[in-house]
């Protein structure tokens, strides 16, 4: 008689547990379009520049700084600007030597990056890539 109380109290507590146990659910995270300006729009192979920028229009703090990409290239480092958006620095470099490089033409570079919510932002420009010695004056 005692075992039946007793099985009967642990399927009590176990149901107990288990009705508190809420599974969460999945949610699809959206992806949001952003609005980037590229700074330099005019890439020259053979400048002595460093960085290249992205201006956006996403609030800084809604942006997981480390997530953001530009055509697969990690995020140098970011700030705000006086409005309060986002601006992402990267490597100019490792821009000017992205595979598919069409110098002398338009190509297209795509900021990607999370919010702090999880959803995606991704916002593209084009920009001139271009190859010529500087001359001094």
């Amino acid at each position: 008689m005692r075992s039946k109380h007793v099985g009967a109290f642990l399927g009590l507590i176990l149901a107990m547990i288990l009705s508190s146990y809420v599974i969460p659910r999945q949610v699809e995270a959206t992806e949001i379009p952003i609005q980037v300006n590229v700074s330099p729009n005019v890439l020259n192979i053979q400048s002595d520049g460093t960085v290249l920028s992205i201006h956006t229009d996403i609030n800084y703090s809604l942006v997981v700084g480390t997530s953001v990409t530009v055509n697969d290239v990690p995020i140098l480092f970011w700030k705000n600007d006086a409005q309060g958006y986002f601006v992402a620095k990267f490597d100019i470099n490792q821009i000017k030597q992205l595979d598919g490089l069409k110098i002398g033409d338009y190509n297209k570079l795509t900021l990607v990056g999370y919010t702090t919510q999880g959803d995606t932002f991704i916002g593209s420009q084009e920009i001139k890539i271009i190859d010529k010695i500087p001359t001094v004056k």
